[in-house]
Parts: C-alpha cells; sequence; structure tokens
C-alpha cells in the first residue's frame, strides 16, 4: 500500500477522455454507431450487465493490435489539471473501469499510474492501493459516488441534465460542463 499525503484520482472515459474509450474503440473497429446508439443505451437502461455482455463480447474479437494503438484525445483543460496537481505535490492517479489494455494505454501515454476497478467499487479498490490524508476526486460516473462521498474534494464533469443526480447525494459537488 502507498501512504501519500495528497492524492488526486481521475476517472478516464468521459472525464480525461473525449468521449468512452471502450464504446469508441467498438465503433471504431466495426465501422459503426450502434455501439453508442440509443438501442444500446436502451440495453443499458434495462440491464447494465446484458450491456457490458455485448459491448465485451464485441471488444473480444477485435484483434489485439488494434486496441494497442488504439488512442483517443485528451480533454486538454481537465489533462493541464491533472499536470498543476501533480506540480502543486499530489500524487496523482487515473482509477477506471474501462478495459485494461486501453486504461494502460491511455495512462502510459501520459506517464501517470493507474487502477483498474470494477464497477461501483472503485473506493473499495482504492483502499487497497493507497493511504491517504487529503481526496481529490474528478469524474463523470454516477457509479462513482462511493469514491466521491470519502473525497475532501471533487470536480464533476457532467452535462447540466445529470447535475440533479449528483447534487441529492453530494454535499458538495463542484462541477465542471461538458457539452
Amino acid at each position: 500500500m502507498l501512504k501519500v499525503e495528497k492524492l488526486a484520482l481521475f476517472d478516464l472515459d468521459d472525464t480525461l477522455l473525449e468521449g468512452n474509450s471502450h464504446i469508441e474503440v467498438l465503433n471504431c473497429y466495426y465501422r459503426t454507431k450502434f455501439f453508442s446508439s440509443i438501442i444500446t443505451k436502451i440495453i443499458g437502461k434495462i440491464s447494465e450487465k446484458l450491456q457490458l455482455k455485448i459491448l465485451y463480447y464485441f471488444y473480444n474479437k477485435i484483434p489485439e493490435y488494434y486496441i494497442q494503438n488504439f488512442l483517443m484525445p485528451f480533454r486538454k483543460d481537465l489533462l493541464n489539471l491533472l499536470l498543476k496537481m501533480q506540480k502543486d505535490g499530489f500524487s496523482v492517479c487515473i482509477i477506471s473501469n474501462a478495459p485494461i489494455e486501453l486504461l494502460t494505454k491511455h495512462a502510459n501515454y501520459i506517464n501517470v499510474p493507474f487502477i483498474h476497478a470494477e464497477h461501483y467499487k472503485k473506493y473499495e479498490t482504492l483502499k487497497k492501493y493507497y493511504e491517504y490524508n487529503y481526496l481529490f476526486v474528478c469524474t463523470d460516473n454516477i457509479s462513482d459516488i462511493d469514491l466521491l462521498k470519502h473525497a475532501d474534494n471533487n470536480l464533476i464533469c457532467c452535462k447540466k441534465r445529470k447535475r440533479k443526480i449528483f447534487k441529492k447525494t453530494l454535499s458538495k459537488a463542484n462541477f465542471y460542463m461538458v457539452d
């Protein structure tokens, strides 16, 4: 376990990246928008497990070389925030439930350590790797509420319509607007 004074955690998909790497690699490889379509989103509302099974079924058929070379654009302002926090003495880490190959590729690209965590288990996973006195969390995921509840400070990247969900659950929520 790593002991640090100040820890800054950043989610990968739709937070540091301008989109969801898992969905985008599928759309790019299969040359479709099906994986980001309303149909896939409806499946996810009905059963998140079924949606993930479908996504991983097709993901596992993509050649390894394609995934290893897939790199999405970072949100420049959030990447700059991450770098500024590093300079300000924070230990910085990406925590994500993105496929491990995509997480590794993007984290290595910006030379930042990472933790792979299951859906809804980021805080539980974090406790296995870090001990800290101060926690900052930057995410877009409602599934990260458990992590956000333990944060001393946060930045939530979301569209305006998603704000209500975070505000209901968190006493203090700082928002970064995305389109």
